[in-house]
């Protein structure tokens, strides 16, 4: 059960990864952030 359970952190990991500037949570909110300029821009 907790493997299962760490597989979503292996997203914010990912996030990370991508966002390396910034540690985890922040990461994700940088990417929440982006992700809604991405959305607004495409619409």
């Amino acid at each position: 059960k907790g493997r299962k359970e760490k597989i979503p952190s292996k997203g914010s990991t990912a996030r990370s990864a991508a966002f390396p500037d910034s540690p985890g949570p922040a990461a994700s909110v940088g990417f929440e952030l982006r992700r809604g300029d991405y959305y607004h821009a495409y619409t």
